[in-house]
């Protein structure tokens, strides 16, 4: 009952002093719980306890049993027979042994991983040597999405999404949708990354909104918390306080 007494307070706490976030946000996550409270505590039900119940705790974890568990096991190689393993390892080189799964004797195989491969699963080397690079290499990917501001909203209409981005190491580029033109998004975004052309008018623009982020990154207690936190445990991080000097002096000459 005493850990329910701390986190019913703990969580009063979370609701009283909650951040704040986008208007839109809120309400479609408000929306999405309605079905679960009452009208009078739609805002705090996610929140706050009411009262403890130890019998209905009881009756909770009595659910929690191996007759009451669902367990799904799905795969496209193996089945009831050898599933065209022997054939497998005749193409592929030295046999393997299938070995069983002690629990549910599910066969599954053990291979060694070709040398190539793994060099190929290798981490890259860091795109960025030091703060300058890393402050210009992100500026570069703003001004890059500013160009293709117009693209990606029109492909986002008709269910192509794309995501490109900088994070610690390097540059990322993400697309998903189930559409046929997936592959012309893509070519659009790679050939204006590879050729972007810094125009003067909307150098400074962009250039001012990553200061501005930059400088309000950490006002909120949790962002800096996490961000003290990765730069105690993380020697690969460049600060962002030494980012500031290369935006805030860089020009288009």
């Amino acid at each position: 009952e005493w850990v329910f007494s701390e986190l019913q307070a703990m969580k009063e706490m979370e609701f009283r002093f909650q951040e704040e976030e986008e208007a839109e946000e809120y309400t479609v996550r408000l929306a999405t719980k309605m079905h679960l409270f009452r009208p009078e505590h739609v805002l705090q039900g996610e929140y706050l306890l009411s009262e403890w119940d130890p019998q209905l705790l009881q009756e909770t974890l009595a659910h929690m049993s191996v007759e009451n568990m669902r367990l799904d096991l799905q795969t496209s190689t193996f089945d009831q027979g050898d599933g065209g393993h022997q054939e497998k390892r005749r193409r592929t080189g030295p046999a393997v042994a299938v070995e069983l799964e002690p629990w549910f004797d599910v066969p599954f195989m053990r291979e060694p991983i070709p040398a190539d491969v793994l060099a190929s699963w290798s981490s890259p080397k860091d795109i960025y040597k030091d703060p300058a690079s890393a402050a210009m290499t992100r500026l570069l990917v703003k001004l890059v999405l500013d160009a293709l501001n117009e693209t990606c909203y029109q492909a986002d209409i008709a269910g192509l999404r794309s995501s490109l981005v900088c994070d610690d190491h390097r540059i990322q580029l993400r697309l998903d949708g189930f559409n046929e033109k997936l592959p012309r998004l893509l070519e659009r975004i790679v050939k204006e990354l590879s050729e972007h052309r810094v125009q003067a008018h909307r150098l400074a623009p962009v250039r001012e909104a990553m200061v501005r982020a930059y400088k309000n990154a950490n006002m909120k207690p949790g962002a800096q918390a996490t961000y003290t936190r990765q730069l105690a445990l993380r020697a690969d991080i460049i600060c962002l306080e030494d980012q500031l000097p290369t935006l805030q002096a860089c020009t288009l000459e």
